[in-house]
């Protein structure tokens, strides 16, 4: 194995394999798609410069990553814009605002539930995890009951609107009203 030692534009030096014509395509590839989704060119090149080198190696990656298919085919996205950063306040009142969502299914456990249903205070940051065995709304409905005998009823309920969530929201809403 032949090494070649380089220098970033830091002046850290750091060991490169010099790699044969042979294994180039495959190492493209592992860069490129394997595990790291289809990189950019930019990515590319610096994870792969990282480790490797081959004389012309920047042009040949440059191509390799022009000539994809699922690439040319995604294009780059066009969302540049960064959306406004805007102040949230700050909660400052204990479980005045909680976090929950159903995690799941997971492998049955000796009491028959697949689910969790998580809750987190959004102040204190203290969670809660109950394990049920669906995640229908009456179920729901019921473990959030208990997770509030302990913490009281929040203010608000933040949730990623999943079907069961919104269903236990509205059967809540009755409940408490």
């Amino acid at each position: 194995m032949l090494l070649m030692e380089s220098k970033d534009h830091f002046g850290n030096a750091s060991l490169q394999v010099v790699v044969p014509k042979v294994y180039r395509d495959k190492i493209w590839a592992l860069y490129h798609e394997g595990t790291s989704s289809h990189l950019g060119m930019r990515k590319t090149k610096g994870r792969l410069l990282k480790h490797y080198f081959w004389p012309n190696c920047i042009k040949e990656i440059e191509g390799y990553v022009r000539s994809c298919d699922p690439c040319q085919r995604m294009g780059k996205g066009n969302d540049k814009v960064k959306a406004r950063l805007k102040l949230v306040p700050i909660i400052t009142e204990v479980f005045s605002k909680m976090n929950i969502d159903a995690v799941g299914p997971l492998p049955t456990s000796s009491k028959g539930n697949s689910y969790l249903l998580t809750a987190i205070c959004m102040s204190s940051e203290y969670p809660d995890a109950i394990p049920v065995a669906d995640i229908s709304s009456v179920s729901v409905t019921d473990t959030l009951l208990e997770i509030f005998s302990r913490m009281g009823f929040p203010r608000e309920i933040q949730s990623d609107l999943g079907t069961s969530l919104s269903r236990a929201r509205e059967l809540l809403d009755d409940e408490i009203l």
